[in-house]
């Protein structure tokens, strides 16, 4: 289900700074899953929210499927400059390369994810304390309790 919101300022013009926050969640590890993710423009003003359940797997892997789907948003968006804000230090650390992704399940979540982010002219992520990604934890959270849904701000 997506519905339009009117109050947004990103309308898809190339050159779009997005700031985006991402989190998986998992009700037992493997579990059933979700992923949030919550899209501003640089003002702050909200461009987009998804809720995506996404079946019976790890945290890490709704991890990754967030950060896969808000970076297609971005590209989607036609965004210039993304800054991309997580609570795993997992996705973080590998997306960077700083650490090696070990488990093969994960290789092409972090593959896709690397490619998406090659397509965005200057990309930034970091990582944030579950504190400052309420938003996207509250997402996350409305996959399970309600199912999906995508908020489309205009």
């Amino acid at each position: 289900e997506v519905e339009r919101v009117l109050g947004g300022s990103c309308k898809k013009e190339k050159g779009c700074v997005l700031k985006m926050w991402i989190d998986g969640a998992s009700r037992g590890n493997p579990g059933l899953a979700s992923y949030g993710v919550y899209v501003t423009d640089a003002d702050g003003s909200k461009v987009r929210e998804i809720s995506r359940c996404i079946g019976k797997y790890t945290n890490n892997v709704a991890e990754w499927q967030a950060a896969v789907e808000g970076l297609r948003s971005a590209v989607e968006l036609k965004a210039r400059r993304v800054e991309l804000s997580s609570d795993s230090k997992l996705v973080v650390m590998q997306l960077t390369g700083k650490w090696q992704v070990r488990h093969p399940h994960l290789q092409p979540y972090c593959n896709k994810a690397q490619k998406l982010a090659r397509q965005i002219e200057d990309f930034d992520i970091k990582w944030v304390p579950r504190e400052d990604n309420k938003e996207a934890d509250r997402l996350a959270n409305y996959a399970l309790d309600f199912g999906d849904k995508v908020w489309e701000y205009e």
